[in-house]
């Protein structure tokens, strides 16, 4: 465990140590080397697409969808919700 602490602190990426794991890991609890690690990395909102680009997202995935899905699916598994 301290070595992902170790690296993630080289390359700035935040550490989130839950617990410890076991039986009992109420016991053990969430402290590594006497503290606890919450990081968090950051969260970027942002807009969802207008509906053409979505309807874009829609054909491009769709022949992939119908290459991996079981034979019996219906063509057209995916289908866009309206906004």
């Amino acid at each position: 465990m301290k070595s992902i602490r170790h690296h993630c602190e080289h390359q700035n990426v935040a550490f989130f140590f839950k617990q410890w794991g076991g039986f009992q890991k109420k016991r053990a609890g969430r402290a590594l080397d006497g503290r606890t690690y919450d990081g968090m990395p950051p969260v970027i909102a942002k807009a969802p697409p207008k509906e053409d680009e979505r309807l874009l997202r829609v054909r491009e995935v769709e022949p992939l969808v119908r290459r991996f899905s079981a034979p019996a699916l219906e063509p057209g598994l995916v289908r866009l919700a309206p906004a």
